[in-house]
C-alpha cells in the first residue's frame, strides 16, 4: 500500500512515514504561495498526531505569506461552512477522516469547497518562498452548531430518544449539546476526544455497542460519525445498521419536480429511483466529494452526495458532506412521520470491496470487461448492468487497487457477482502478467 496518498480526497498518510510535519510544512508553504497573501482558517481532529501536524501547517502558512487563523478541535463541515460564511478564500483541516487512527492527513479548502484535480496538481507544484512573514490569530467556527440547531429549531423535537456514537472524533466537543438542544433526550458512547474504541470508519463497522445500546434504551434511532464528522452511519430503531445511501435517499426525497441532484456513479440505484419518483432531474458524477461538488456547481444542482461514504451535500449550506446536517435532517423525517420508511432498500444489497492489483494492469483488465460490456458507463472505470443491480470496476487514483462495487437483490447474490469477478480479474490478470 502506498505510504502517501495525494489526492482531491485529501493528503494522506501513516504519521511517521507517509505524512510528517516537514511535508505538512512544505504543502502549507506552497498553498499559501498558490493562494497569495490571504487569511486561512485551520482546524484539526482528534488524533494525536494532529496538533504537530497543524503547527507546522500554521508555519508553512505565515512562512508562505498567509495569515492563519487558528480554530483548534473542529468538524470538517464545521470549517468548511466557517469558510463560506465568512467569505474566506482558503481553509486547512488536518484529518485523516475516516481512515485508521495511524493515519493523519492535510484537506485543503478553497473559496469554500474542497480543491479540484488540476488545482491540487498546480498547488504541490507550487514554489515555497517567503514574501513576508504571516500574522496567526485565533478563531471561532462553533456558530456552525447554531446553524444546523437552525434546521429543527431549538427543542423543535420532542419525544424522541437518540444513542450517538461519537468514535473519539471531534463530534466529542459540541455535539451531544447540539442533539439535547433539538429536544431530544440523548445517549452517548465513545464520547472521550482522541480515544477510539471502534473502526473510525462506521460504516465499515459492525457498531455492535451502538446496535446494543439502541434496543436496550429503547432510541428512535443511532448516529455513528468518523473522526472528523463528515461520515453519518445510521442505526434504525430495531438496532439494524442501515445502508450508507440512507441519508441520502431521505434528502432525495425532498426534491421538488424539475430540481437536479448530482449523485456519485457508485450510489445505490434506490437513490436513483427516488429522484425520478418525485421528477427531479440526476447528474452522475464520478466517485469522490470533490467531484460531486464540480456536478454541483455545474449544473446547478439543489442537492448532492454519494451514497457510498454516507454523504449528503447541501449546497445551500456548504460544499461538503456533513454527517450533522444529514442526522438534523433524518430526526425531521422521525419526528414528521414517526419512523424511517425502509421498505425501498429491502430488496436491494450493495456491497463495497477492492482487489490489490499492479496498476498497470488495471486499464488492460478495464478494457478486457469493457468488451463483454460495451454498453456499460464509463465515466469513472466501468459499470455494467447484471439482470439484478450492477457492478462497478473503478481504479484508485492512489493505489495498486481496483475498488469493486456491485449491488443486488441481496446479499448472497451480490458476494457470488463478487466471487465471479474476482475469479475473473485474477485470469486475466495472470495473463496480463505473464504476457
Amino acid at each position: 500500500m502506498a505510504t502517501l496518498m495525494e489526492s482531491i480526497s485529501g493528503l494522506r498518510g501513516v504519521y511517521g512515514s507517509g505524512i510528517n510535519s516537514d511535508y505538512a510544512f512544505k504543502v502549507a508553504c506552497r498553498f499559501a504561495g498558490w493562494l497569495g497573501s490571504s487569511d486561512v482558517v485551520v482546524g484539526m481532529d482528534t488524533r494525536d498526531s494532529s496538533l504537530v501536524l497543524s503547527k507546522a501547517i500554521l508555519s508553512g502558512l505565515m512562512h508562505g505569506g498567509c495569515n492563519p487563523l487558528w480554530a483548534g478541535f473542529t468538524t470538517t463541515p464545521e470549517l468548511f461552512r466557517h469558510v463560506k460564511r465568512e467569505s474566506l478564500k482558503a481553509g486547512v483541516m488536518v484529518t485523516a477522516s475516516h481512515n485508521p487512527k495511524e493515519w493523519n492527513g492535510i484537506k485543503l479548502i478553497k473559496s469554500g469547497r474542497g480543491v479540484f484535480e488540476e488545482e491540487l496538481e498546480s498547488i504541490l507544484s507550487s514554489d515555497c518562498t517567503i514574501s513576508h512573514f504571516g500574522q496567526p490569530m485565533v478563531t471561532d467556527t462553533v456558530r456552525y452548531f447554531d446553524e444546523v440547531l437552525a434546521v429543527l429549531g431549538r427543542r423543535g423535537v420532542s419525544g424522541l430518544k437518540v444513542a450517538l456514537d461519537l468514535g473519539g472524533g471531534s463530534a466529542c466537543y459540541h455535539v451531544p449539546s447540539l442533539f439535547r438542544d433539538t429536544g431530544v433526550d440523548v445517549v452517548v458512547i465513545n464520547g472521550t476526544p482522541g480515544i477510539f474504541c471502534r473502526t473510525i470508519d462506521p460504516t465499515q463497522d459492525e457498531l455492535v455497542q451502538l446496535r446494543r445500546i439502541v434496543t436496550s434504551e429503547g432510541c428512535d434511532v443511532g448516529f455513528a460519525f468518523d473522526c472528523d464528522g463528515d461520515r453519518l452511519q445510521v442505526v434504525d430503531g430495531s438496532g439494524h445498521k442501515l445502508p450508507p445511501d440512507f441519508a441520502l435517499f431521505v434528502y432525495v426525497n425532498r426534491l421538488k419536480s424539475g430540481e437536479k441532484v448530482a449523485l456519485s456513479v457508485d450510489t445505490s440505484d434506490v437513490v436513483f429511483e427516488a429522484a425520478k419518483k418525485v421528477g427531479a432531474e440526476t447528474v452522475i458524477a464520478p466517485v469522490g466529494e470533490a467531484n460531486v461538488v464540480r456536478a454541483i456547481i455545474k449544473d446547478n444542482c439543489k442537492l448532492g452526495g454519494e451514497g457510498s461514504s454516507a454523504g449528503v451535500i447541501d449546497p445551500s449550506f456548504s460544499l461538503c458532506r456533513d454527517g450533522l446536517l444529514a442526522a438534523m435532517g433524518i430526526l425531521a423525517e422521525i419526528s414528521k412521520k414517526g419512523k424511517l420508511e425502509l421498505d425501498s432498500f429491502k430488496n436491494r444489497y450493495t456491497l463495497r470491496t477492492k482487489l490489490e492489483i499492479e496498476r498497470r494492469i488495471i486499464p488492460k483488465i478495464l478494457e478486457l470487461f469493457l468488451k463483454e460490456h460495451p454498453d456499460a458507463l464509463t465515466l469513472d472505470g466501468i459499470k455494467y448492468r447484471t439482470d439484478e443491480g450492477w457492478v462497478l470496476l473503478r481504479p484508485s487514483r492512489t493505489e495498486d487497487v481496483l475498488r469493486v462495487s456491485i449491488e443486488s437483490s441481496s446479499e448472497a447474490k451480490a458476494l457470488r457477482y463478487a466471487e465471479h469477478v474476482k475469479n475473473k480479474i485474477s485470469k486475466l490478470g495472470g495473463k496480463l502478467i505473464l504476457g
